[in-house]
């Protein structure tokens, strides 16, 4: 049997566990691969925009629907369109999370047919202590300094600007050990629509020398980095199952984040860290990602010290079983 996948260059979430799963199962020869054009494949598995090709079955791992409602009516069902009809024409779906299936269920109507949810995984090999490097001192990060870290690429709903507000208030009244703030990706365009977001991050990078924002890292790189953290912080609205979060757990990185998607599913599965409540939960409906809402920052410090007391602890429960590839 062999099984066509797509082209995985990019670095977004589903080309990263598209591409992780086909280099296990090659690894493992569990099955044969190839790319969905070989005409010789049995059947495929697609990511969100899925294709029929050669008039061959497919599976299709959908992520997740557009549900912003800064969005018309119209944008949003242009956009959703085609992620809905490769759904519909599949023989099967895989689901990222309860998450991503309820909010596309509830938004549209979806036939019976064969699915499943999985979570992302990864390779843990990857996370290993032992091949792994200390990069405190390119930043000059003592080793008992406490070092909080994200990764994204930075649009409005991934609510960095909170995140940034949230590390210096938890600053001002920790004092145990120095803390530092490290942020992993681009900020994206979408940032430049707000202006003011914009001169406020770019004010707060350059005059606070413990919140350290490195840019694009490559994506074989990022193990180095989570590797020199004690905390992953993660406050993104309506994650289907971020891979950043995936990789961090799989880091043994205790993570905080609130009940507001797909993430705090992941965390609860995983034992990995503390899920605080938002001030008003968002469940399934349309969301402004481009105006996200303050999240509940007296619940995020608790979180936020609690862990840091007891950090083997936390460390120590980690379930990365659940997230191994």
């Amino acid at each position: 049997m062999r099984v066509g996948f797509p082209f995985l260059k990019s670095d977004i979430g589903p080309s990263i566990f598209l591409r992780n799963l086909k280099r296990e199962i090659n690894s493992q020869n569990l099955i044969k691969t190839s790319n969905y054009l070989n005409p010789f494949c049995d059947f495929h598995i697609h990511n969100s925009l899925p294709k029929k090709v050669f008039n061959k079955p497919y599976i299709s791992r959908v992520d997740g629907i557009y549900i912003d409602n800064s969005l018309s009516d119209e944008e949003i069902s242009n956009r959703n369109s085609p992620i809905i009809n490769g759904l519909l024409e599949s023989s099967g779906v895989i689901y990222q999370s309860e998450f991503s299936k309820t909010v596309i269920n509830k938004a549209y109507e979806i036939p019976e047919k064969p699915s499943k949810v999985i979570l992302n995984g990864t390779n843990l090999d990857r996370f290993k202590s032992s091949v792994l490097s200390n990069k405190r001192e390119e930043l000059d990060i003592k080793n008992d300094d406490l070092v909080f870290i994200s990764s994204a690429l930075w649009r409005s709903g991934k609510r960095l600007k909170h995140m940034i507000d949230l590390f210096i208030k938890f600053r001002s009244i920790y004092t145990e050990k120095k803390a530092y703030f490290i942020i992993l990706g681009e900020i994206h365009d979408s940032y430049q629509s707000n202006k003011k977001d914009m001169a406020y991050l770019y004010n707060e990078l350059e005059k606070n020398d413990d919140i350290i924002h490195l840019g694009h890292i490559k994506h074989d790189d990022l193990p180095q980095w989570y590797s020199i953290a004690d905390i992953f912080l993660f406050l993104s609205l309506c994650e289907s199952c971020p891979n950043s979060v995936v990789e961090a757990i799989a880091s043994k990185l205790p993570v905080i984040c609130c009940n507001v998607g797909g993430t705090s599913e992941l965390v609860r599965a995983c034992n990995a860290g503390i899920v605080v409540d938002e001030k008003e939960e968002f469940l399934y409906e349309r969301v402004n990602i481009s105006e996200p809402p303050i999240p509940n920052y007296e619940k995020l410090l608790d979180s936020m010290i609690e862990i840091s007391k007891n950090l083997d602890e936390y460390k120590s429960n980690i379930n990365t079983r659940v997230i191994d590839i």
